[in-house]
């Protein structure tokens, strides 16, 4: 076994020693013999179509070495990058710019082959697949990067294989499919999903005798089911939302959660979980020592790619930048060259094909745009998938509706975060503020604002897919509210003097909402599949207050003018005074005696749906996400949510501070 080198201001007619390297990866492979190895300089090499061109050498080891960006660049329209050979190790590695479609930038050179190994590699924008594995099987892909993938991320042919602590991004097609018939006994664990899928029906996908999908976070993924493990194939330990049905035909394996997690900061894609998410208390014994970036995994390891004490993504997002006060559409979107309007950040990422991208705003400002959506450019729709617009956190940013059209009409997968939606549209015809693109299409909020949409009873403040999310936005002063697909959930939200209730999600979710003075909703206030830990008070109709299909637990329905709740009361539910601190100057959060503070039960103890709530309206944490760990106290006095949006702020009956843990661990658990 010997070591050869390769740089970039190498010569292939050179000895290939340290002193004297070879300048290209590809004369290497073909020079060196059966188990050497082959170590990269820093540096990009511009090469593609690397193989052995005999496909005789079997053992190699290609890496980067130590410590070095080492990257490996396409031209934009090779078919692949490397052709590995039979028990190849491929480490250290960035791929680049390489691809076309229905090919991938590393493939196997010949059925007879397998024991292939990738890791520590990233794959970034390249146009066809990352990885393509098939033959004799027994391949592994392990602590890599995936990010902007035009087809899969990694696609298996083959038995026995492993994908296990890798990080997929804005892949566009299935981030793992192993749903070949050669494909039993595949593990798919310990992977981080975000924002994939949304041109597949799958994000993870198994089905064969002996496969598992286990231990993996699926995050905001706009597809149909985001958790393929169908016919044979396990699932157990997987934390996913955002998806139009999360599991397979909606059966939740042992330990599978639908669960939204808070992430350290999702808009420049560090996608550590964060320090207080309940997510990095899960017990897993996958016998995998390490996450993602080699920080050591305890025995309590997290779900998904990273542990708690791992490092940063290798790569931050650029974001694009817009500010109606000094920007302008000839800028270039960078901070201090922002442009001036929304709808040009979305054209620029839609023509560039750069989806997942943040959009921010900088500026309190009322932007006036009149619909911002997919541009039509050439004659054909671009679609801008998976952005994300948000106000900057210093800003009040105002979206003014003045016209008889939607404000944002958004593609799959699109996050609207920090953004205040103004009403008072003139004209008619049936339209939302946010209206998406085509149905099905999953929409997400946060920390949104929605008022004064009160001019015509066919004016929704939101229209969107199966799969979509409300978490910690406020609507008041609306006439209708939200019309959501199924699978959807409404969490941790405000509503208020508005004329129309949430009637209509019957196969959808509400938790921990607060609802108020719901003036004239015809049938009920709140017409959802499962309601759970919600308060509804002080509203009139027909039919009455509260109605679940499915489940109902632990919920307040006061002061209707009809039955308070449908059918009568589940476990937990009560009809008493909630006692808000002050509703006549809207405030909704809870006196010190409310009887919805700690009514009796963990949210996340219910059979039928197993769903995490960490923050509330607010952001302050909910108090059964803690236990012993933190605290010193058992975990069954701390997990016992309050119910509605607010979680109250002073000291429970069990003497437990809700900051408390802030002030031990001195941490902003934001």
């Amino acid at each position: 076994m010997a070591t050869k080198y390769v740089a970039t201001d190498g010569n292939d007619s050179n000895d290939g020693s340290s002193g004297s390297p070879w300048a290209t990866l590809d004369h290497a492979i073909d020079t060196v013999s059966n188990d050497d190895i082959i170590q990269l300089a820093a540096g990009t090499y511009a090469e593609d179509s690397i193989n052995d061109s005999e496909y005789s050498k079997t053992g190699l080891t290609i890496k980067g070495a130590a410590g070095a960006t080492v990257i490996l660049q396409g031209d934009g329209s090779s078919s692949y990058g490397i052709n590995t050979g039979n028990g190849w190790t491929i480490q250290n590695i960035r791929f680049t710019n390489y691809g076309t479609a229905g090919y991938s930038v590393i493939r196997l050179a010949d059925a007879g082959f397998g024991g292939i190994t990738i890791q520590d590699c990233y794959f970034y924008s390249n146009t066809g697949a990352g990885v393509v594995l098939g033959g004799t099987g027994s391949n592994t892909v392990r602590r890599c990067y995936f990010l902007d993938i035009i087809g899969d991320g990694v696609t298996y042919t083959c038995p026995n294989s492993t994908v296990e602590n890798c990080v997929f991004v804005n892949v566009e097609s299935i981030a793992v499919d192993a749903s070949n018939a050669a494909c039993t006994g595949t593990t798919i664990q310990h992977n981080t999903c975000y924002a994939c899928g949304w041109q597949a029906n799958y994000v993870l996908r198994a089905s064969r005798s002996g496969s598992n999908i286990k231990y993996n976070l699926v995050q905001y993924c706009p597809t149909s089911t985001p958790i393929g493990a169908y016919a044979a194939a396990n699932s157990q330990y997987n934390y996913v939302i955002g998806g139009e049905q999360n599991f397979e035909s909606n059966v939740l394996g042992t330990g599978d959660k639908e669960v939204m997690v808070d992430f350290k900061d999702i808009t420049t894609i560090d996608l550590r979980p964060s320090f207080c998410s309940e997510v990095l208390e899960a017990a897993t014994s996958s016998g995998v020592s390490v996450d993602v970036n080699n920080a050591s995994r305890p025995t309590n390891k997290a779900i998904g790619a990273f542990e708690r004490d791992s490092d940063a993504a290798p790569w931050t997002i650029t974001k694009i930048y817009v500010n109606k006060t000094s920007g302008d559409d000839a800028n270039d979107g960078t901070s201090g060259s922002p442009y001036a309007t929304i709808q040009k950040a979305v054209d620029v990422i839609a023509t560039n094909t750069t989806y997942g991208r943040t959009i921010e705003i900088q500026d309190t400002a009322t932007y006036y745009e009149t619909v911002i959506a997919n541009p039509s450019i050439d004659g054909s729709t671009k679609y801008a998938k998976a952005i994300r617009i948000r106000g900057a956190d210093d800003a009040t940013v105002t979206l003014k509706i003045t016209t008889a059209n939607p404000k944002i009409k958004p593609a799959e997968g699109w996050f609207i975060e920090n953004i205040t939606f103004d009403g008072d549209q003139d004209g008619a015809g049936n339209f939302a503020a946010v209206d998406q693109y085509s149905s099905g299409n999953p929409v997400y909020f946060q920390n949104c604002i929605f008022k004064n949409h009160d001019n015509n009873v066919n004016h929704w403040c939101i229209d969107a897919g199966n799969g979509s999310i409300i978490d910690k936005c406020t609507f008041h002063d609306n006439i209708k509210l939200v019309q959501l697909g199924s699978g959807s959930i409404v969490q941790n939200s405000l509503f208020y003097d508005c004329t129309y209730g949430l009637n209509n999600l019957n196969n959808s979710w509400v938790l921990h909402c607060t609802m108020d003075d719901i003036s004239d909703y015809g049938t009920y206030a709140l017409l959802a599949g499962h309601a759970h830990y919600n308060i509804i008070a002080n509203s009139v109709g027909a039919a009455g207050q509260l109605r679940a299909i499915k489940s109902h637990t632990y919920n307040c329905s006061y002061n209707g003018s009809a039955t308070d709740i449908y059918g009568g009361a589940g476990t937990g539910d009560i009809t008493t005074d909630p006692l808000f601190t002050d509703a006549s100057a809207d405030d909704f959060s809870l006196q010190a005696t409310s009887p919805c503070i700690a009514p009796g039960a963990a949210l996340e103890s219910l059979a039928d749906r197993p769903v995490a709530m960490l923050y509330d309206h607010s952001g302050a944490a909910r108090h059964w996400t803690y236990g012993h760990k933190f605290l010193g106290v058992d975990d069954s006095t701390m997990k016992n949510p309050d119910m509605g949006c607010h979680e109250f702020a002073g000291t429970k009956a069990n003497g437990v501070d809700a900051n408390k843990i802030k002030r031990i661990m001195g941490v902003d658990c934001t």
